[in-house]
């Protein structure tokens, strides 16, 4: 009885281990990936961040930003930083009242550049969007991480 269970215990740790190996591969594939696409696009990045949603990266010396969208890879955005005044992380709330109670619920979360030129349209990165889903974790957190990042360089 007791080799039974140190045989079925072997199994469910290799198991584990094989889940955790194939894990850390698939993040390594996305970094080895996204940090080509960075030089495709004559990127070196100092900073970057891959997330569920996007992956993001800094390259300080041209200066410049990089994001994809993880959901839609064909969806890349360059920023050149040289040409930004600000960046700034916003937080859109939607006020939902319920009896005698007002509830605010976040509805988007976005990185929006303010450019130098005064007549260039801000450009907006969305973080979160309640339209698309519906549990929000860490991105304002990650929003004003990069927020702080991105104008350190500006």
């Amino acid at each position: 009885m007791n080799i039974t269970l140190i045989i079925i215990s072997l199994g469910v740790f290799a198991l584990l281990i094989i889940a955790m190996a194939s894990a850390k591969n698939k993040k390594k594939k996305k970094i080895d990936e996204f940090l080509a696409m960075g030089k495709e696009h004559g990127f070196t990045f100092s900073q970057y961040e891959i997330g569920n949603w996007f992956s993001m990266g800094l390259d300080e010396k041209s200066p410049g930003i990089l994001v994809v969208n993880q959901q839609k890879p064909e969806e890349i955005l360059a920023v050149d930083l040289s040409k930004v005044k600000q960046c700034k992380a916003t937080e859109t709330s939607t006020n939902v009242s319920a009896k005698t109670e007002n509830h605010y619920i976040t509805s988007r979360i976005d990185l929006v550049f303010h450019f130098k030129d005064k007549n260039a349209t801000p450009l907006s990165i969305n973080f979160y969007n309640i339209d698309e889903s519906f549990q929000i974790s860490d991105e304002l957190q990650l929003a004003k991480k990069w927020e702080k990042i991105i104008n350190s360089v500006l």
